[in-house]
């Protein structure tokens, strides 16, 4: 701590002591984000912005190293100025997007995630991105045109549906309730794979009957998997199953 503080001091002096112009302070911020030394790549962010306020990269290079703070309004704030001088970029809406997602701004959020799509369209990121707002601002058609796109650029996806993308993001609440309702639709009610992703997702939500029962489920659909029948037999283990969990776990030897 001491030896931070001592650098820091220095640091700050070489700020003060300064007289460049804002291409050097800029420089000077991407090369201390790069040792992840935030507070003050911050303040040579800041100064650059101060000295080129015309310079949409400072803007967006502040709006980056403040993020990794956590400060999410003025990541708005830099990300607007960036946007506002250049509005050419994609990422810098997106980022944009994403920050007043954070914020609970779905408003804002989703015109910047309109503005990052209609300079990148064939970004399947964004389009879930988008979708995760509209779905909160009530706009189920938009949100589902939305996922849409995204599993169109994933086989995965296509096959389990959205509730893959909601997976890979650690949201299990609206995986999991994106793959029972997946699971309503005749069209997929015979997913063996969608079953027992479901059956996972109730794992992790300590929903061990309900995982037991979509375990079974999958199963049934197809009994070839060793290690469908382990997690199944997990699960009758932890609801004190001890037989059936063992004929479980020797189906799963077995296959």
């Amino acid at each position: 701590m001491a030896r931070k503080t001592r650098f820091n001091l220095r640091t700050l002096a070489l700020l003060n002591g300064l007289q460049a112009p804002g291409a050097v302070f800029a420089r000077i911020a991407a090369n201390l984000a790069q040792l992840q030394l935030w507070d003050v790549a911050d303040m040579f962010a800041v100064r650059a912005c101060d000295l080129q306020p015309e310079a949409a990269a400072h803007h967006a290079l502040l709006g980056t190293i403040v993020a990794k703070r956590n400060g999410w309004r003025r990541v708005v704030t830099a990300m607007r100025a960036a946007t506002a001088l250049e509005d050419g970029r994609a990422d810098w809406f997106h980022a944009l997007g994403l920050t007043c997602e954070r914020l609970g701004w779905l408003d804002d959020a989703a015109a910047a995630y309109a503005r990052a799509l209609a300079l990148d369209d064939g970004n399947a990121d964004i389009h879930y991105r988008l979708g995760r707002v509209e779905e909160q601002r009530g706009r189920t058609d938009a949100a589902e045109a939305c996922y849409a796109r995204v599993a169109a650029s994933d086989p995965d996806i296509a096959m389990l549906g959205i509730g893959l993308r909601h997976e890979r993001e650690k949201d299990w609440v609206g995986a999991e309730r994106a793959y029972r309702l997946r699971l309503t639709e005749p069209a997929h009610a015979a997913n063996a794979r969608l079953q027992f992703a479901h059956g996972y997702l109730l794992e992790t939500l300590y929903r061990w009957e309900d995982a037991a029962d979509a375990y079974a489920t999958a199963l049934a659909l197809a009994p070839e998997h060793a290690d469908w029948h382990y997690r199944h037999g997990w699960m009758l283990e932890r609801l004190e199953c001890p037989r059936e969990a063992a004929a479980a776990y020797a189906r799963a030897g077995a296959a």
